[in-house]
Formats: C-alpha cells, sequence, structure tokens
C-alpha cells in the first residue's frame, strides 16, 4: 500500500500537538457603564433569525441582502458586557451588584440565545453552583447564556460582550463574517467572503490563532460550546493547515494532509495540478514535519538550533501552520530584541523583520481560511493558554 501522509498521533511530537486538549475561558463579571439603554435593543433589517442547517441545529441568522467583503451586516448595542472574573460566584455577585441582570430578565431577545446540552458538562457545573446557592435562578440563566454567547471585547479583552441578535450567529471555520465587540458603543458585524441574499452568516467562535491549526485541535477546543464542527474545511478529505508545497517548481499548487480517519482510497494530490507527490517526498514531508513540530516545543530554549531548520521549513512550505507558527514566534522574539537595543538603525531593522514575520504568519492562517481582508476573522472565542500549541 502507497504511504499516505496524514495524520500522526500520540507517538510522534507533531501527534501531541495535535491531539492534546484545548484550555477553556475563564469566567467573566459584569459591567454596565458601557450599556445602552433597553430601547437601544433593536432588530437588525440586513439579517433574519431562522433554523439553521448548521451541525447542532438551532437557530442561526440569514442575509436578507447581499454583502461584498468589507461591507458592514449590521450593528447592535450589548445586552450584557462583563469583565473578565475567575469563578462563577465572582461573577454572580458582579451581576448583583449591577442592572445588567434585571435587563437580561426583562429582554424577551435573551430567550432565543443557546444555553448549552441540558445534559452537558457546562450546564451540569452551573447546575452544581445553583444548587449550592438556592434562589439564583434567574442570575444562573444569564450565567449560563454568557458561557456560550458572549465575544471578547477589542481592543484589550478585557470584557466578553453578548448581543442579542449577533450572539446567534453559527460558528464555521471558513466563516463569511466577523464580529468586532468595542468596550464602548455598538458592537459590528462585518462581511469577509461574499454573502449571497438568504445565505446563512457565519462567524469563528475560536480565536485566530486557534483557527490556523489542525483539524483535530479545533475540534477538540469547540467541544465547549457542545457540537462537533461538519464545515467544509473540518470535512474535507486533506487538511487545509498542513499544506506542502508541490514538488512541481514551476506549479504554485499545495498537497494537503490526509486527515485522520480519511478513506482508505484517498491520496495526497495537488490543488492545483492534480499532481500526486511520490512516496519518498511524502515520507520527506512527514519527516520534516515531526522534525518542525518537535523543535518548536522546544522554543524558547531551542531557539538557536531550531532558526535555521524552522527557517527552511517555513520557506518551503508557508501554508504549513507550523511555518505560521514559527513566523510568529520570530515576530514576537524579533520585537523583544527590538525593545532592548539601545543602536537605532539595528532596533529599526529588528522591528522591520518583526512586521515581516507577522505578515508573513497573517498570509499563513488567509491561505488556510480562505480570505484577504485585513480584519481579524474572530473576536470572541478560545486561545488556548498552553504555550507549546502557541508558540
Amino acid at each position: 500500500r502507497r504511504h499516505r501522509l496524514h495524520c500522526r498521533r500520540r507517538d510522534t511530537a507533531l501527534g501531541e500537538m495535535l491531539c492534546e486538549p484545548a484550555a477553556g475561558l475563564a469566567l467573566d463579571a459584569p459591567c454596565s457603564s458601557h450599556l445602552a439603554a433597553p430601547d437601544a435593543i433593536r432588530p437588525v433589517p440586513s439579517v433574519t433569525c431562522a433554523p439553521s442547517r448548521a451541525a447542532g441545529g438551532g437557530d442561526g441568522i440569514f442575509a436578507e441582502h447581499g454583502f461584498e467583503p468589507g461591507q458592514q451586516i449590521m450593528q447592535e448595542e450589548a445586552l450584557l458586557m462583563v469583565a473578565s472574573t475567575r469563578t462563577l460566584s465572582d461573577l454572580h455577585g458582579a451581576l448583583l451588584g449591577s442592572s445588567q441582570l434585571e435587563r437580561f430578565q426583562s429582554s424577551s431577545c435573551s430567550r432565543g440565545l443557546f444555553r448549552g446540552q441540558p445534559e452537558g458538562q457546562r450546564a451540569l457545573e452551573y447546575s452544581a453552583w445553583g444548587t449550592a446557592h438556592p434562589g439564583q435562578d434567574i442570575a444562573l440563566d444569564a450565567m449560563l447564556a454568557l458561557a456560550f454567547n458572549s465575544w471578547t471585547s477589542v481592543p484589550n479583552n478585557e470584557y466578553q460582550v453578548m448581543y442579542s441578535a449577533m450572539s446567534k450567529a453559527n460558528h464555521s471555520c471558513s466563516p463569511n463574517a466577523c464580529v468586532l465587540a468595542p468596550q464602548e458603543g455598538p458592537g459590528e458585524m462585518v462581511c469577509l467572503r461574499t454573502i449571497s441574499p438568504g445565505d446563512e452568516v457565519t462567524v469563528s467562535y475560536l480565536g485566530d490563532l486557534e483557527l490556523a491549526k489542525p483539524v483535530e485541535l479545533r475540534q477538540q477546543t469547540l467541544k465547549r460550546w457542545e457540537f462537533t464542527c461538519t464545515c467544509k474545511r473540518c470535512a474535507a478529505l486533506g487538511d487545509d493547515t498542513r499544506c506542502f508545497a508541490c514538488p512541481d517548481p514551476s506549479c504554485l499548487g499545495q498537497c494537503p494532509a490526509l486527515r485522520h480517519g480519511v478513506p482508505e482510497e484517498a491520496l495526497v494530490q495537488c490543488d492545483a495540478c492534480g499532481q500526486e507527490p511520490e512516496d519518498e517526498i511524502q515520507i520527506e514531508w512527514t519527516e520534516s514535519e515531526i522534525e518542525i513540530g518537535e523543535l518548536l516545543l522546544g522554543l524558547p530554549g531551542s531557539l538557536y538550533s531550531a532558526w535555521h531548520p524552522c527557517a527552511e521549513f517555513a520557506t518551503a512550505h508557508p501554508h504549513h501552520w507550523l511555518a505560521g507558527r514559527w513566523l510568529r514566534f520570530l515576530a514576537s522574539h524579533l520585537s523583544s530584541e527590538a525593545s532592548e537595543t539601545e543602536d537605532p538603525e539595528e532596533v529599526a531593522s529588528l522591528r522591520e523583520k518583526a512586521d515581516e514575520s507577522e505578515v508573513a504568519a497573517w498570509r499563513c492562517l488567509q491561505a488556510s481560511v480562505g480570505v484577504s481582508l485585513d480584519l481579524p476573522l474572530s473576536h470572541g472565542g478560545v486561545e488556548s493558554s498552553d504555550q507549546s500549541l502557541l508558540f
């Protein structure tokens, strides 16, 4: 049987990176100072709410008319805004100390927001807290709604913000829109790719770094929302985050590695010319992927031994997620060096190289998701705190 470039599981460092569960989000406490008056929360005519075809069912939001990349789809005042806290008790105390709980209870818009599966992990966790704190049903309902429907505020991630309509948008790892949740003023939904009338408007629940990770790791992270993503990226035979440059030097195509569990007859092929790389090339790719994964796991201690092979890998396979991880780490490292350097010319050179690395890392992410607009793909969701995953 021919060698197939596929997902290597826990027997390699790369497998560890693919399979390790991602960290969850901290809970958040409310801050009512940025909220608009209740009458400012109003339906937005550019979208409508309807049953979704996405995994997990439930409602989604659909475009009433077409949008092009960069256009605003809708604006909406926050229903709830909460500042970051560590425990459910802290969140509860902050809710009681503000006017937001009453506001949430009186809003009919809050009733259609997802609260998780009745027997899901979060429902059980919050129910246990409620048993220990009887008489707090309304607060508990608001806290559970926030756990599934809030967005991280920009620019400093100080708050989580929940909207009556925008928070009903379903997830896709290939989203056609993003949500901007400012700390002051209305939130905004912006088009990322062409949307036709009647299309479902989707966003990414994952942060940008999570969105650039292989499908198995994305699925691990998405478990906190209690569904399995079936978007086109997750359903594809090839993993678009593990792309190797076509061995034909005249071709600009990419050869995505096969994701775990694909049919035996599936083959690795270039997405441009259709060429199937020889077994020897696929084995070489697999070995280099493992090597680079191990070197990246050793950062920052392995920096100088990792620099040359990682730079070579990123040059040879600029659309591979490990290339993006190396470039993002390099950008951070060069920026740090620039801040510690006194020579103005050297500072300027280091910052220029850091900017180049950051742009290249961002292009790596955009290549996977298929979006070229210079807007973040997501603003809520998860960013893992595990440095071995982030580099």
